[in-house]
């Protein structure tokens, strides 16, 4: 008897682990949702790789200061579709755009600073995807541009796990 609950045990766990291998390698569905409280539209990477990529190359000066980041130092070169390419492609209207994130972190970015500064949403870094802990997107401006990109608003704004926005 013994040795059937612990056959039955065994391949519980397995059945368990298989699943969750497959659920883990193999991401489908939905990996970006944007809404406007009313309607929502979902994108994929395929939806989202058929967008214009755009490049972004410049360093992310509070990663380059942290002496214990893992993320390489000096310029990256990003790519990913431009906000104003996103929200005219959703049509939603709205003068701000409330970022979420996997973790659940979430801030409100006005609207014409996505747009007017040149963010992008970045799917890849130096011609490969996102790392997992920034993955699967990540809100990236031109940084190096200057000061006024170059501040706490933007850092702040510059969302990575980015798993919803929501225009309003």
């Amino acid at each position: 008897m013994r040795t059937l609950l612990n056959a039955a045990f065994a391949g519980l766990l397995l059945a368990f682990a298989i699943g969750t291998a497959s659920a883990q390698d193999a991401p489908a569905g939905a990996i970006l949702t944007i809404t406007d409280g009313e309607e929502s539209v979902e994108f994929d990477r395929d939806k989202l790789g058929a967008m214009k990529q755009e490049v972004v190359e410049t360093s992310v000066p509070w990663l380059d200061d942290d002496a214990d980041s893992k993320w390489p130092r000096g310029v990256a070169r990003f790519s990913g579709p431009t906000f104003t390419d996103i929200l005219n492609k959703v049509g939603f209207a709205g003068e701000t755009v409330t970022a979420t994130a996997a973790d659940g972190y979430s801030i409100e970015i006005p609207r014409a600073r996505l747009t007017g500064d040149g963010a992008i949403l970045a799917t890849g870094v130096n011609d490969a995807p996102l790392p997992a802990d920034k993955a699967p997107h990540w809100i990236v401006f031109p940084y190096d541009q200057g000061p006024e990109i170059n501040d706490e608003d933007h850092e702040s704004w510059s969302v990575w796990k980015v798993t919803t926005l929501t225009v309003k």
